[in-house]
């Protein structure tokens, strides 16, 4: 039978690779499967270790908050080192804006 701890760890497990990957619409999935699995643990599981749980959520929360900042950053820092945008973000010559706000 598998546990509510064994539950939460696999599904902060899902939320660590996505957060690594850099797939934020998964890691938004995982976060949420892994909120659900911490109110489960808490329900099914004695206080010390719906605390531990709680407080390993905490730190997880913490380090995927500090991961997705550093990788936002890196991405912004290889953008502002970009010349010129790849062909397919460029507007094609003689074309103006493909959507006009009335005014």
């Amino acid at each position: 039978m598998v546990t509510a701890g064994q539950r939460f760890a696999e599904a902060a497990a899902r939320l660590r690779r996505a957060i690594a990957a850099g797939v934020y619409a998964q890691a938004q999935e995982a976060l949420l499967a892994l909120a659900k699995e911490l109110e489960r643990a808490v329900a099914e599981q004695d206080e010390s270790e719906a605390r531990r749980l709680a407080q390993e959520a905490g730190e997880l929360l913490s380090w995927a908050r500090r991961a997705t900042l550093a990788g936002r950053a890196h991405d912004a820092a290889r953008l502002a080192r970009l010349h010129r945008l790849p062909e397919g973000y460029r507007q094609p010559r003689g074309q103006g804006p493909s959507v006009r706000l009335a005014g």
